[in-house]
């Protein structure tokens, strides 16, 4: 028997005991494995990201012991309190996904067989769609799906997903006039139905769950899609018309760029490229004025966010055209130096340098670009604070509101979760919370954190207080003080920053409407 095999038995018993246990929800068992897990994910580095998704399994049964999104009420009025570092019953929720995501971030992933791979994927969707970050979730379906086209699970949990964005957005009256873009949703939540139910498809799931969807899909979803007769609507649009792409050369690039990277504030956008999806559709829905409004400021403070991340999207793709090309606005300047230069040293030894450094417009644009993107989140928390009319006790401290407290008490992280804010009644705000997280890393440490997310938080405090030098090959020098990265992979971590803040707008937008509806019913 070969290394492999052994480590493949091993993990195979080790599975079966999790799975008994948590099948006789043993959480004093299952604590145990927990802490094995951690013990041979150093030990067997080759199956790491089965272990995470062994953890993953665990945290989701014993999350459920505590669901509590509060300070605990031993520690609220402890008068150590001051002493002591606070404890914060967090949303343990957020842990299946952290473990999921670990899994996936690991190396030893990549050599991982291709159907574990899917259901971890699957699992990541579905663990997103736990803490209502339903956008994300799709994506990772889409990656499933992408791995094994006929893996069911996955296409069954997207189109349900789908079904009801659709049904969320069709109850805005905001869109009453035209529910084309909802029709769409509709028609691409059926097309996953569907493919879940061909007859070669994959469900690796049991025979009773299979029932179970079955019977949702032909008893409610089907018929009420059925009913809206969206087919005759789809079938009067002209999917690839010229009457879309429009004006100069530049404004048609830019159409197809957006639309390519998925940065159109439109719902369809997030699932298909075609020009249907080309408009910056998302509104603030109509709400309750108070008695102290004059005029709907909410309205224009909602559209400026929008300005506000249409411009950042703008200013990437002007720099990413600028590239390797010449601009009047590099002229007459010496605010860079040429490629080649000599250096001298402390002791006069002089040696050449050759510079990698990206300069002119575009460097300025693309941490323009990002700069203001990432200002949005703390935008957003000032809309978040003034919209839910929320209050602080030191009225004179005039506490700065930020994505990184707006959430607390107090705005303090150690006087617990707002309960105003997050709680069972609006998930979508919910969802914007755990958003925060992967942007502050205020509530998991550091190490739990994927890099991607560290990258942008080092980019910005960078940008904020030093700078960055942004370079023309991949393999960057390292420096004291200034940040160095290849302009490849600052493009890279600005698009994925755009769609942060894209899915963050569309989760503000929809609190908003799913709180206006709470109002009206009370």
């Amino acid at each position: 028997m070969t290394k492999t095999d052994e480590i493949n038995q091993f993990y195979c018993e080790f599975s079966k005991k999790i799975d008994q246990y948590i099948l006789a929800q043993d959480h004093h068992k299952l604590q145990e494995m927990d802490i094995l897990c951690d013990q041979y994910i150093q030990e067997f580095p080759e199956i790491a990201f089965a272990l995470w998704y062994c953890k993953s399994n665990i945290a989701a049964i014993l999350t459920k012991k505590n669901d509590d999104l509060t300070i605990s009420e031993d520690v609220l009025h402890s008068s150590n309190l001051k002493e002591k570092s606070p404890i914060i019953k967090i949303d343990t929720t957020w842990k299946p996904l952290m473990y999921l995501r670990r899994a996936v971030w690991d190396q030893s992933f990549d050599s991982a067989p291709i159907n574990f791979k899917v259901m971890i994927l699957t699992n990541i969707g579905n663990a997103s769609s736990n803490v209502n970050r339903f956008i994300e979730a799709i994506e990772f379906y889409n990656y499933a799906i992408a791995n094994i086209p006929n893996f069911s699970v996955a296409l069954y949990n997207r189109g349900n997903l789908l079904y009801k964005f659709a049904n969320w957005l069709s109850a805005n009256p905001e869109i009453e006039t035209d529910l084309t873009p909802v029709y769409f949703l509709y028609n691409e939540a059926l097309k996953s139905f569907e493919l879940a139910f061909q007859k070669d498809a994959v469900w690796a799931t049991s025979d009773d769950n299979i029932k179970i969807m079955h019977k949702e899909y032909d008893e409610v979803i089907f018929p009420n899609i059925q009913s809206m007769k969206i087919q005759e609507v789809i079938k009067n649009y002209k999917f690839h018309s010229d009457d879309f792409f429009k004006g100069s050369t530049e404004e048609i690039a830019y159409q197809k760029w957006s639309l390519k990277e998925h940065l159109y504030l439109d719902p369809i956008n997030l699932i298909t490229t075609d020009n249907i999806a080309g408009y910056d559709y998302l509104s603030l829905p109509p709400y309750l004025c108070r008695q102290e409004e004059q005029t709907p400021e909410f309205f224009h403070w909602f559209l400026l966010l929008k300005q506000e991340y249409i411009a950042s999207r703008y200013l990437l793709f002007q720099s990413i055209e600028l590239q390797g090309k010449e601009h009047f606005w590099n002229e007459n300047s010496d605010l860079f130096t040429p490629n080649e230069f000599v250096l001298t040293s402390y002791d006069g030894s002089e040696k050449d340098h050759q510079s990698q450094f990206v300069s002119g417009l575009e460097s300025a644009l693309m941490k323009a670009s990002f700069s203001k993107a990432y200002g949005i989140f703390d935008k957003i928390a000032e809309f978040i604070f003034a919209f839910w009319q929320l209050d602080t006790k030191d009225k004179k401290r005039n506490k700065h509101i930020s994505i990184n407290n707006v959430w607390y008490n107090n705005l303090e992280f150690k006087n617990g979760i707002n309960t105003v804010l997050i709680n069972d009644t609006n998930w979508f705000l919910k969802g914007l919370y755990h958003l925060s997280y992967d942007i502050v890393g205020k509530e998991i440490s550091q190490e739990d954190l994927l890099p991607e997310f560290k990258r942008l938080q080092e980019i910005r405090n960078k940008l904020e207080h030093t700078e960055v030098i942004i370079t023309k090959d991949t393999e960057t020098e390292s420096l004291n003080q200034l940040m160095s990265i290849s302009e490849k992979d600052f493009v890279k971590c600005n698009l994925f920053l755009l769609r942060l803040i894209r899915n963050a707008l569309f989760y503000l937008s929809l609190a908003a409407s799913l709180n206006q509806s709470q109002l009206k019913i009370i």
